[in-house]
């Protein structure tokens, strides 16, 4: 049989579609509700705390960061600087040391009358009356040169006698490791 439905009424998909329609009116109303809570909240806080506040911390903290900033990049340019002073000492040749090795053996009698330092060449000339003292001076040197790793191609440059003055002239180079 088929049956037939004479009261007059409403389906039962019609009240699922109803059902629904009253559950979405009321989620969209508590959400529109709690952005406007939301709303008015934020509202207060902003109007009970004072922004100026706010900002003058904020412009603090961001004046120590920059303060700090500045004292960081000080501190690491000045240690590049001495890392890099410490390397160029470290690779300077002693020259005083090698320059007083010269004239601690230098007799008494003997005088230093020019003295060249270029590119790593020592060039010194000394003048006397005693041959005897240029030959002692000599042997000195050889020794000295001898016991000195920092030294290298010795070489007597000239050895005159100026009749006029009545003294002898010794120029002598060495390159220096």
């Amino acid at each position: 049989m088929n049956e037939i439905n004479l009261a007059p009424g409403r389906s039962v998909e019609v009240e699922n579609q109803f059902k629904q329609q009253k559950i979405v009116k009321i989620l969209a109303l508590c959400s529109i509700i709690c952005v406007g809570l939301i709303s008015i909240i934020f509202f207060a806080i902003t109007l009970l705390l004072p922004i100026n506040a706010v900002k003058n911390s904020q412009n603090q903290t961001l004046q120590g960061i920059s303060q700090l900033h500045q004292r960081i990049v000080t501190v690491v340019l000045t240690q590049d600087r001495v890392h890099n002073i410490q390397i160029l000492l470290n690779k300077r040749k002693d020259y005083p040391q090698i320059v007083n090795q010269f004239m601690t053996i230098l007799p008494s009698d003997l005088t230093v009358t020019q003295m060249i330092l270029d590119n790593g060449s020592l060039s010194i000339t000394v003048t006397g009356a005693s041959l005897m003292s240029m030959n002692d001076y000599i042997n000195g040197l050889i020794d000295s040169v001898n016991k000195n790793s920092k030294i290298s191609n010795f070489s007597i440059q000239s050895l005159v006698y100026n009749s006029d003055l009545s003294v002898y002239r010794l120029t002598f180079q060495a390159d220096i490791l």
